[in-house]
């Protein structure tokens, strides 16, 4: 786009950020804990070693530990020292997590991957009811009101959704930690520079297949996936099937790839494929998929001589037939643009995209040098990525090798301009409906083994809250470039220190309507791997979960016989052999 536009009412917020103080996961430099100060009572953090790294801590800590440097908690003791431990363990899918939780000796985590229900009723979790429903200025050390504070609790600041399912029997035990969801990353600078955008009808500069040509003005550009001129999505194709004439310019008039992705990690293109349903069934029907309360109004019965679906009556949906839900008319769209996608090898590079040794971060590098001219290599431009919220930070090692490679701060990730692209409609009625994404279950926690003892259970609340206020979780959004899923305002001056990508996330917050993978209804809290945007289940057929390598190996299998290999594989046996004791 030739400009960015933040949409919304935008708060006016002050943080001091260091945009030199980010390192990413999986290229990371030694990372050596502080070591113990004897004479300050110790908090322990643990964090998963994920994309965002842990470092959007350090400024937080830093005032946290100002903030109570006076203050006795231990004898012979005054202050507070807190110690971040980034590892592998504190992921909450791995290997005897709960199992060895309660011996662990972090005292709040940050985690993702987890079963909430299942750590809280095995009492693994500390309670932090009060933590979540009182005012921010309520300080759980001193229990006196500090004005400089919030005036609002940080339930007031979370979404309905997240607050309904975290508060179980009234109480509150975790909290979410980030938005965690799949997309597609694009190139601006090499779609401007190539005039890879969508002209109106009429416009004057105008091809004959539809594209921009040079001199088009911002005014020039179609109306996008939300069909409304003036917004973030202009120019961009509106349709799959804009999508793909998108593919055939980048990859037949330019010789570019169009896309890539991870071939040792294909559950990243299936999280795109989630997120294709989620968009196309919007915010109500997707949560049927969690919920099972509700009626559905777009389960496909068959299909007509010429491939259209041929939709079912309106259906009731409860415990009991839930298996109905895996007819969706959004879960085919998903399969058929991955199939269309696999089907024409010019769109990717397949020695990136189904290597088994190519992991997400060679992705991101192939993406990131692909258009790195200083070596003067002959490099084929990748116009797209297949990613998470979360790449950006990741690759920071990556972006400042290309800077010390160059010497030139516009290959800089400040510089450059990188943003996830709104998905585009599966058919052209679909025009003007919001965005709807869908993110996976992340949570914040206190370990329920510091509860016999006070002064760590006072640290661990105050500690919760203070990554909750406002300037807290606007320093998370500067230093990550990414969002956490609380309500807020970021100002013009605040965005302006984040990157062309994370400003391209919090305007999709704030203009989007999300949907959270996880639900307090029985039928998921008996089985949440079934309903995991983690793993490939809701696209499992008795032959793969991993629809992007099934395509690859069998070019001639259609979306039409994936998706019915999909009703059939989760048939109502199939549903009650889990969920019957529900009904």
């Amino acid at each position: 786009m030739k400009e960015n536009r933040i949409i919304g009412s935008l708060l006016s917020l002050t943080v001091l950020f260091s945009a030199n103080a980010l390192a990413g996961c999986g290229r990371r430099e030694d990372r050596k804990v502080v070591e113990i100060d004897a004479t300050r009572t110790q908090l322990n953090i643990g964090i998963v070693d994920g994309g965002l790294s842990y470092l959007w801590l350090n400024d937080i800590i830093s005032e946290f530990e100002k903030e109570y440097a006076e203050i006795s908690f231990e004898n012979g003791k005054k202050g507070v020292q807190v110690r971040v431990f980034p590892e592998e363990k504190y992921k909450a899918n791995t290997t005897n997590f709960e199992l060895n939780l309660s011996g662990y000796d972090a005292d709040v985590i940050f985690t993702e991957g987890s079963n909430y229900y299942s750590l809280a009723s095995k009492g693994l979790l500390l309670d932090i009811t009060d933590v979540v429903t009182t005012s921010l200025q309520n300080d759980f050390i001193t229990g006196s009101i500090n004005t400089s504070m919030d005036d609002e609790s940080i339930e007031e600041k979370m979404t309905d959704e997240y607050s309904d399912f975290y508060k179980i029997d009234g109480c509150y035990y975790g909290l979410p930690y980030y938005i965690s969801q799949s997309g597609i990353v694009y190139d601006v600078d090499l779609f401007e520079e190539n005039n890879l955008y969508f002209a109106a009808e009429g416009a004057e500069h105008r091809d004959a297949d539809g594209f921009v040509t040079d001199g088009y003005t911002q005014a020039e550009l179609s109306c996008g996936p939300d069909g409304r001129a003036g917004t973030r999505d202009d120019g961009l194709p509106a349709t799959y099937d804009d999508f793909f004439k998108l593919c055939d310019q980048i990859a037949y008039v330019y010789g570019f790839y169009p896309i890539i992705w991870t071939g040792k990690v294909q559950s990243y293109a299936t999280g795109l494929m989630y997120n294709l349903w989620a968009d196309y069934e919007g915010k109500d029907n997707m949560r049927l998929n969690f919920d099972f309360e509700g009626t559905a109004t777009d389960l496909i019965q068959s299909f007509d001589t010429n491939g259209r679906p041929v939709y079912k009556a309106s259906t009731r949906i409860s415990a009991e037939n839930g298996y109905e839900m895996y007819s969706q008319a959004g879960r085919y769209y998903a399969i058929d643009f991955m199939q269309r996608l696999i089907s024409d090898s010019n769109y990717y590079n397949e020695d990136i995209c189904f290597s088994p040794s190519t992991s997400h971060l060679k992705a991101q590098d192939e993406f990131l040098y692909s258009t790195f001219t200083y070596e003067g290599s002959a490099k084929t431009p990748v116009a797209m990525l297949i990613e998470g919220t979360w790449w950006e930070n990741e690759a920071n090692n990556t972006f400042n090798a290309m800077v010390d490679k160059s010497k030139d701060e516009k290959w800089s990730k400040y510089n450059r301009r990188f943003s996830f692209m709104p998905f585009p409609k599966a058919t052209s009625e679909k025009i003007g409906e919001v965005n709807t994404t869908l993110g996976s279950e992340t949570l914040l926690f206190a370990n329920a083994n510091i509860k016999d003892k006070e002064y760590k259970v006072k640290l661990a609340k105050a500690f919760i809250q203070y990554c909750h206020t406002n300037q807290a979780l606007e320093t998370f959004a500067l230093s990550t470039n990414s969002i956490r899923p609380y309500k807020q305002s970021l100002s013009e001056d605040s965005l302006s220190k984040m990157t062309y990508f994370g400003r391209s996330l919090y305007e999709d917050w704030i203009t989007s309507d999300q949907v959270f993978a996880a639900s307090k209804s029985n039928v998921y809290r008996l089985s949440p791997s079934t309903f995991s945007v983690l793993a490939a289940n809701g696209f499992t057929t008795q032959e793969t979960n991993t629809p992007t390598s099934y395509f690859y190996k069998n070019k001639s299998y259609t979306a039409i016989q994936f998706f019915n290999d999909v009703v059939s594989y989760n048939d109502k046996a199939k549903w009650d052999s889990v969920f019957s004791s529900l009904y």
